[in-house]
């Protein structure tokens, strides 16, 4: 039996809808599955299948029913149905809450033959007498504004029904009363349906609100795990909603008392209606008020739970006082996590325990944020940080968010410690996202620590900014931690003085003065490459002044900057010609202090490491751009220790590094290998159709051309198909479309270029299988002066169409410059083809730039143009007749490209994921005279 089929019988057994927890241990009693690994089913698998098999399931909150069902179909069939009658007359927000209305007003006369109801409801029968609606149904409104007078209702929500249905015409409240008619929940207990009830309420709002009133339902049972309640609990969501938090709670335990506040009045009764369609009897469960007027009460609770609105609360009288009772200064705005949290920590009885939902930048910034945050863990009161994935609130929004849990009464082995948890999705798309919810509620139980998932930190070594980000806080963070303590590491800022750039207006750029600019694009990219290796005559320069002393480098120093992934550390050493360099703004230099031993080449090293670029990462958590600033620098942590051991480090990189490059060449050759037997078949197939089909086609072009020959000494060009249609009704002129027809000269001229075409396609696929070339072609050219001429030359044909920039070192090398010019034309041509797509622009530019890898002896040309953005992989481009959609070419440039630096002993390399046009990388090693002479 298939997990899916099992999951179908235990639904059939019951006879009802249940919680993925309940089939899991349903199936294991059973033994109606059983896993490969022989471990028990858990609940995130049979969410997947359920996911997975939508044409036999439904996932309504969290409670899994068959699809076919036909009191459920019943159901949202009709919730679609009165959404369509009401679409187009009002609101979004108005049609959810007459739904509501409508259907709680329905549940309420299916259950009312239940002992202890019992209400009058002779007066709103729903059954139509002969003459029931030849009022228009006034009667029946009329009807549904005494229901609440009976009080078993929110206020008013029947005379907000009521009036709303006013506006209708007489057929659509007929509809609507026969949709509600025909719709029965009787066959549904409180908790069956009270998920139903709560699940069109957040389908609603998951097609037309914002994230403030809907939290997404895994995160609605995922907290309910982390309760243990009680008989006789209070528990309070300050920011309510629709209660879908409360209900969690209220069926984890209905002996507990359940309050929410809402600022939003109408949203408050929705959510006071999915309480007690949950068999609750809580008319006002949730006040419609904002939370902070509940400061001006002493009620206290056991368990405060929420997912805290994004854009936190308005300032109020209360929010100011809030602050007094912890001496701080309130901020200048409310609109912020900071007061809601305060909140929820006033709020907490003497052993109580607050898990609400919290950005992460709460959780990192400094200023108020980090005030709030010392005041919690001053009082050892931070119990655990949950990190949720970045997508969890999805649809709602993408930011990135964390579950704070504050406890008064911590256990006992998490006295001055705060455990941090971070487990991934077991599952997501660009809609959804699964969260691992059984682990984490594992994790949190836990005492121990999982390396893999949890570590518990103690208080005096949360970092100097208090920062609470689970991110942060890994295994790596505790192995810093130790070297800190035990000496056998140092903080950056212990090791070397750190130095900022600066960056000069334009009017300070001079095109002869004495102190170059070094950039961050002037950089080495390779971890080989380590010098500082730059053009002076490339750089920009400005006059030697006060203003820039400060970042002003004149000694031997690392240069570091970082954009996006890549750290890119670079050693400058002071020359004769660059005695003096001038560091831009998001460069930094590091200059050894003279007081410590420290190895310029073991520094750089270090840098490169992923033990260093993870500490570096982990700092940047939440940074929309991952620039690198001073204060990140200063505190990443350096292993250190002797000189002698520093240069065995330094030798063993080295090694790891040339291994890791020969393990990324012995699989390129495995790759090229496992091809080769494919290209080779290919390559016969080719040969092949080129043979037979060339001479063919170029008899078809001389054979045209003859006819074009013809056609114009006869004059017979202008003949057409077919002469004009006479006689046409005019009354039909416009219903007719006209047929093209077009000339004989026309039809001859789109033969003959379709021809040379087909004939030009064979050329060059002739061109790129046979191209053949030979050590013995290759001449000695300076490559920045033959790129020059090259271009010099293409201006001619090219005009003003695009620029042409030449820049880099002048590197003497060997080789096949017809090949080369060959490869160049199909960068051009494809730049034509793909990127340089709108006539009118004339600022498109190519660029290349010329450089030389010291320590692989290898000549580096980065060619890029700014067109549109290239939106084929490499494999793509390099492979025949693969060409983008909106390309005019034959499909082979790229392939023609490859082959001939392939020819030169080098490689092509493109970067996929340059936004901004193409960007391809050539290498190829630089030839001697030996070689060649």
């Amino acid at each position: 039996m298939t997990l899916h089929e099992a999951i179908v019988r235990i639904l059939k057994e019951n006879g009802r809808p249940m919680s993925a927890d309940d089939i899991a241990l349903a199936i294991n009693s059973n033994r109606y599955y059983e896993r490969n690994d022989r471990e028990p089913l858990n609940s995130n698998q049979i969410n997947i299948r359920v996911k997975n098999y939508p044409s036999l399931f439904e996932n309504i909150n969290g409670i899994i029913i068959l699809s076919d069902d036909y009191h459920w179909k019943n159901i949202i069939t009709s919730y679609l149905y009165l959404k369509e009658i009401l679409r187009g007359i009002f609101s979004e927000s108005q049609i959810q809450y007459i739904i509501a209305v409508l259907f709680f007003y329905k549940r309420l006369i299916d259950i009312n033959e239940r002992p202890g109801r019992g209400y009058p409801f002779n007066f709103i029968d729903l059954e139509p007498s002969k003459n029931h609606f030849i009022d228009g149904g006034k009667e029946w409104i009329a009807s549904l504004k005494e229901i609440d007078h009976l009080s078993i209702a929110p206020d008013r929500i029947f005379t907000d029904l009521a009036e709303d249905i006013l506006k209708l015409d007489s057929t659509k409240r007929e509809a609507i009363r026969r949709v509600i008619l025909q719709v029965n929940t009787s066959s549904f207990s409180d908790f069956e349906f009270g998920n139903i009830y709560e699940y069109l309420l957040y389908l609603s709002s998951r097609e037309h609100f914002n994230y403030e009133n809907s939290t997404p339902e895994s995160i609605r049972i995922l907290i309910s795990k982390l309760l243990r309640l009680s008989d006789g609990d209070s528990v309070y969501d300050p920011v309510s909603g629709l209660g879908g938090l409360l209900t969690k709670a209220y069926n984890l335990n209905r002996n507990i008392r359940i309050k929410g506040s809402e600022i939003n009045k109408r949203i408050a009764k929705l959510g006071n209606m999915n309480i007690m369609m949950y068999g609750g009897d809580y008319l006002s469960s949730i006040v419609a008020e904002d939370c902070f007027s509940e400061i001006n009460n002493e009620n206290k609770y056991e368990y405060i739970i929420g997912d805290l609105p994004i854009k936190g609360i308005t300032n109020s009288y209360e929010h100011f006082m809030l602050y007094n009772q912890y001496n701080v200064q309130p901020a200048k705005s409310g609109k912020s996590f900071n007061s809601l949290v305060l909140f929820s920590y006033y709020k907490l009885s003497a052993a109580g325990k607050a898990i609400v939902t919290v950005s992460d930048s709460f959780l990192t910034k400094r200023g108020k944020e980090k005030e709030i945050r010392k005041i919690l863990i001053d009082d050892d009161v931070v119990e655990a940080i949950i990190s949720l994935p970045r997508g969890t609130f999805r649809p709602y929004t993408e930011a990135k968010a964390s579950i704070l849990i504050i406890n008064k009464d911590k256990p006992y082995y998490l006295k001055n410690k705060v455990k941090f948890i971070k487990i991934s999705a077991i599952e997501e798309t660009k809609k959804y996202l699964l969260l691992d919810n059984e682990r984490i509620v594992r994790e949190y139980f836990s005492e121990t620590s999982s390396p893999k998932f949890t570590q518990i930190i103690d208080i005096e070594d949360l970092d100097s900014e208090l920062s609470l980000s689970a991110e942060k806080y890994d295994i790596e963070f505790s192995i810093i931690n130790s070297m800190l303590k035990d000496g056998t590491g140092k903080q950056l800022k212990d090791i070397a003085r750190i130095v900022s750039g600066k960056q000069p207006s334009k009017q300070e750029l001079v095109a002869s003065g004495d102190l170059p600019i070094i950039k961050i694009e002037n950089l080495s990219k390779d971890i080989l490459d380590i010098n500082l290796n730059v053009n002076y005559s490339d750089l920009d320069i400005v006059w030697t002044e006060k203003k820039f002393s400060a970042s002003v480098i004149d000694r031997e120093s690392i240069l570091i900057a970082k954009i996006g992934d890549n750290l890119k550390p670079t050693i400058f050493k002071p020359t004769e010609l660059l005695p003096k360099i001038l560091i831009h703004s998001g460069v930094f230099a590091l200059m050894p202090l003279e007081n410590v031993d420290i190895d310029l080449n073991y520094l750089y090293y270090q840098l490169n490491s992923i033990f260093i670029d993870n500490q570096i990462s982990s700092r940047r958590v939440g940074s929309p751009i991952p620039y690198l600033n001073k204060t990140d620098i200063e505190k990443v942590i350096i292993p250190y220790d002797t000189l002698e051991v520093q240069a065995k480090f330094i030798n063993t990189q080295k090694i790891n590094l040339i291994a890791e490059e020969n393990r990324r060449f012995e699989e390129r050759k495995k790759a090229l290998g496992y091809e080769e037997e494919i290209k080779d078949t290919e390559s016969t197939i080719i040969k092949a159709l080129t043979h037979q089909l060339n001479p063919k086609f170029l008899a078809l072009s001389n054979l045209t051309k003859r006819i074009e020959l013809i056609v114009k000494n006869n004059k017979l060009g202008e003949t057409k198909e077919y002469n004009e249609i006479q006689n046409i009704d005019p009354d039909l002129l416009d219903l007719i479309t006209e047929a093209e027809n077009n000339s004989l000269s026309e039809l001859i001229l789109t033969f003959v270029n379709d021809s040379e075409y087909l004939a030009e396609t064979i050329d060059n696929v002739n061109k790129a299988l046979n191209m053949a070339i030979s050590p013995d072609a290759f001449e000695k050219v300076d490559i920045k002066e033959f790129l020059n001429e090259y271009v010099k030359q293409k201006k001619v044909l090219i005009g003003e169409a695009y620029k042409i920039v030449v820049k880099g070192n002048s590197i003497i090398t060997y080789i096949d410059k017809s090949f080369f010019k060959e490869a160049l034309d199909s960068l051009l041509i494809n730049a034509e083809k793909h990127g340089f797509i709108n006539k009118n622009n004339k600022s498109y530019q190519i660029l290349f730039n010329i450089k030389e890898n010291s320590n692989t002896n290898t000549l580096i040309i980065e060619y890029s143009n700014n067109g549109e953005r290239f939106k084929l992989t490499q494999k793509d481009f390099v492979t025949p007749f693969v060409k983008g959609n909106k390309s005019g070419g034959f499909g082979i440039g790229g392939n023609l490209i490859s082959k001939v630096i392939e020819g030169h002993d080098g490689a092509i390399k493109i970067d996929e994921k340059y936004k901004n046009g193409f960007f391809l990388t050539i290498e190829i090693p630089i030839k001697n005279n030996e070689e060649y002479e």
